[in-house]
This record gives structure tokens, C-alpha cells and sequence, in this order.
């Protein structure tokens, strides 16, 4: 709510709000450049406090009667992380259980709803002006997503988060060289290489099986080297957006797991740039990745972190021949799934074999089962 600068009323005139007077019971029209507009909703910033920060979970009594009385009319809502709920408070999935068996009965005149339906049902008809590069969780714009503004999660105040922009640059530089790869490598092999990017949200969100997509984007006649190619142009550019999620630059540390998530996924990008043909820049990301310094060790630069805890995280061939004895693989359970990957056991006459099929690149890798750990 606090990136609401002002309310455009009937009146035609500007009306400044802050996150008090702003009332997040309604939605909002915000004008876009283009002529075009989107319809907002603000969520209610002191019960959301609450249920993150101030134990409010403890009671879901509690939380139905303040969730209730945040609003007299109109629309209730609030924006939570999903990890309150039983993660950070023991039980707070039960006291969000209560409140939404309340509004299921009708309590006090309350129903369920959702954002799109309420829109259906009540369009936006006032402007709002929202403050431009704002956030929810940086009081200094979207600093703490590029520098060392002093947000951080509090843990080690005594630390600095200078490694924050060159990771951000970094990370810059190999989208810059996926997305021209993309661009130029892309007509190989799709109809339309932009919308078929645009529609493989299709395929990682369920709605559509990899087969089906390729066969309505993909051009005539390629043989399954292409398609494979094909798929990997796309996976590349899914690991490079992956790079960048929120949380990488979120805490406190480049040697944090949210960080090392990021650049796994970088990395992961970056190989799959060189083995569709475009050029290998790893040595040009490390090199601007070196300037970022973790807190956690003085001989940890985000050189020796991207060699020592990022490049590590390759699969090798044995380590996947090392699979069937760590997880549970038998004759009577042959097959085990992650995402992205089929790992099959097979019967062989020099010994058993693990078959893995890599499900985003239509690939498939063998790979002798190793013995038992030495």
C-alpha cells in the first residue's frame, strides 16, 4: 500500500495518499505508457504486519475477528508469505483453516471471493499513481535488489551486501547473451520464435505437454538433434529468468543458499548458451561475479564461490550411477521422477544400467550403476 502516491478522484484532480489514508478495500486503475491500463488491488498493510510479524496465527479466532474488522464494505485482503502458515508459526495453517471456514458459513455477512471475480463484479473506476521503482520490502525504492541500501533480514548487522551489484551485473551480462542467442538461433527452429517463448509458459505450467507445443511452434521436418536443440533454446532462457528470482539478492550473503540457487541456474544457462552454438561468456561472468565479497569467509569472492559451491553442483555421470543406492531403486521399483528428469533401472548382461531421460531436452543419457560405497 505504501507505493500509492495519489488517487485521481471524480474530480479529475490528484489526491496524495499515504498507506493510511489509502483504502485497499477497492480496486485501482493505474495508465500505462502505451495508452493501455491495468487494474490493481492493495492489500491491507497492518493485518498482513500482523500475520507475518506479530504472531496473529497464534489464534484463529483472533485472526478471523481482525481480518474481519479491517473492512466495514467492500473487499478484505491481505498479502502473506505462504511459509507463515505452519513454517515460520507452528500451526498457522490451522488458524487459516478457521478464518476460511468461517467465510465459507457466512460469518457476519462475509463470503469468499478472489481477485478476479471481484473485479468482474466491481471495475476499477478511480486512477492511482504509484511511485515508480517501489517495493514492498525496500523502503529505499528497489535498492536491495543492486546495492547495499541496508535492507537486509537483520540476522548479522555488522554485514554489507556490496556483492549485491555485481551479482546483478553479472547476471546482466549472460541474459544479454542468451537473449541475443535466443534471437538469432531461435528461427531455426520455431515459426515464430518470440511467441513460441512466450507460450512455453504453457508447457511449464502444465497446461500443455512439450509434444503438443513443439508440434504447433516448431518448424517441418526437424530431426530429433533439432528438437532437442530446440528445447534446449528454451530451457536456456527459463534458467536465465530463474537467475534473477527475488531472493538471490534478498539477505545478507552471496554464500546463502537463495544466492546459490541463483547462480546454479546462471550457470546451467550459460552451458546450455555454448552447447546450442553461442558463444561460451563464463569466463567473462566470473570475472565480473569475482568483484562480490561474502561476509561469511575473507577468501570468499564470488570467483571461488561460483568454483568451489556453484560449479560443483554439475550431475556427473557418477554421481547419477550412484542414484539406485541412494534412494530406494529395485526390480520392484525401477522408476523414480524429478522434474526434469526419468531415472529408469534396467537389467543388463554386464549388470544393471540407469537410463535417464531428461524431460525439458528430450534427452536421454546411460549410465553403468556403481556398487555400494567404499
Amino acid at each position: 500500500p505504501r507505493q500509492a502516491q495519489a488517487i485521481r478522484g471524480t474530480d479529475g484532480e490528484l489526491h496524495p495518499v499515504t498507506e493510511d489514508s489509502l483504502d485497499t478495500t477497492r480496486p485501482y486503475l493505474v495508465r500505462l505508457p502505451q495508452g493501455k491500463s491495468i487494474s490493481v488491488f492493495f492489500y491491507e498493510g497492518a493485518v498482513s504486519r500482523a500475520v507475518a510479524f506479530e504472531r496473529l496465527l497464534g489464534s484463529g479466532e483472533n485472526f478471523w475477528v481482525r481480518l474481519s474488522g479491517s473492512f466495514s464494505r467492500g473487499l478484505g485482503n491481505i498479502a502473506t508469505d505462504g511459509e507463515s502458515y505452519g513454517h515460520h508459526f507452528m500451526f498457522g495453517e490451522m488458524a487459516l483453516a478457521y478464518v476460511v471456514q468461517q467465510a465459507r458459513e457466512g460469518r457476519d455477512g462475509v463470503e469468499l471471493t478472489n481477485y478476479g471475480a471481484y473485479l468482474a463484479a466491481h471495475p476499477a473506476t478511480e486512477e492511482v499513481q504509484i511511485h515508480e521503482n517501489s517495493s514492498w520490502s525496500c523502503v529505499h525504492g528497489v535498492e536491495r535488489w543492486k546495492t547495499h541500501c541496508g535492507c537486509s533480514d537483520g540476522g548479522h548487522p555488522d554485514w554489507v551486501q556490496d556483492w549485491r551489484r555485481p551479482l546483478r551485473r553479472c547476471l546482466n551480462y549472460m541474459k544479454y547473451y542468451v537473449d541475443e542467442h535466443f534471437s538469432k538461433r531461435g528461427g531455426t527452429f520455431f515459426r515464430d520464435s518470440d511467441q513460441a517463448l512466450q507460450e512455453y509458459g504453457l508447457v511449464l505450467a502444465g497446461s500443455e505437454s512439450l509434444e503438443s507445443y513443439l508440434e504447433r511452434h516448431s518448424l517441418p521436418g526437424l530431426e530429433p538433434t533439432q528438437r532437442t536443440d530446440a528445447c534446449r533454446l528454451l530451457l536456456m532462457q527459463r534458467l536465465a529468468l530463474a537467475a534473477f528470482s527475488s531472493c538471490a539478492w534478498f539477505f545478507d550473503d552471496i554464500a546463502r543458499i537463495e544466492p546459490l540457487n541463483g547462480l546454479t541456474s546462471a550457470r546451467r544457462a550459460l552451458d546450455l548458451l555454448a552447447a546450442t552454438g553461442g558463444p561460451d561468456v563464463e569466463a567473462g561472468f566470473v570475472r565480473v561475479l569475482a568483484e562480490a565479497q561474502s561476509n561469511m569467509r575473507d577468501d570468499w569472492d564470488g570467483a571461488v564461490i561460483w568454483e568451489q559451491l556453484v560449479t560443483s553442483r554439475r550431475p556427473s555421470p557418477k554421481e547419477l550411477a550412484a542414484y539406485p543406492r541412494r534412494f530406494p531403486m529395485s526390480k520392484d521399483r525401477p522408476e523414480m521422477a524429478w522434474p526434469g528428469v526419468r531415472l529408469v533401472l534396467e537389467p543388463g548382461a554386464e549388470g544393471e544400467k540407469l537410463r535417464c531421460f531428461w524431460t525439458w531436452t528430450l534427452e536421454t543419457e546411460t549410465v553403468a550403476v556403481s556398487g555400494p560405497e567404499e
